[in-house]
C-alpha cells in the first residue's frame, strides 16, 4: 500500500505546535504522547523524539525520568512556577 502524504505539512505542523504551546493540559498531552512514542518504538531516541515534538533531548529525558521515578503519568503535569504573574494577567486584574 502506498504511504499517505500530509498536504501542507509545514503549515499543519506549525498549527499543531501552536496549539500545544497554548495551555497546560495540552502540554501534558504532548509530554504523555512523547513518552508513549519513545516507549513503543525501539528505534526512537530522546534526540528523535525531541525533534519531533520541538523539544530538546534533555527535556524528553526529564519526562522519562519523571515517569520512572514516580511510576505515574500524572507527574507529567506542569508544576506551578514561582514568581510574579505574567504582565497580561496583572493588567487584566486591575481593569
Amino acid at each position: 500500500m502506498k504511504r499517505l502524504v500530509v498536504q501542507n505539512r509545514e503549515m499543519i505542523k506549525e498549527k499543531i505546535q501552536n496549539y500545544f504551546a497554548g495551555n497546560g493540559e495540552s502540554k501534558f498531552i504532548r509530554r504523555f504522547h512523547g513518552v508513549l512514542l519513545f516507549s513503543e518504538k525501539e528505534d526512537e531516541s530522546c534526540d528523535s523524539t525531541g525533534a519531533l515534538f520541538s523539544n530538546s533531548p534533555r527535556t524528553v529525558r526529564n519526562w522519562i525520568k519523571r515517569i520512572n521515578e514516580t511510576g505515574d503519568s500524572e507527574s507529567l503535569h506542569s508544576n506551578k512556577q514561582p514568581g510574579r504573574s505574567p504582565v497580561c494577567l496583572r493588567n487584566s486584574v486591575r481593569n
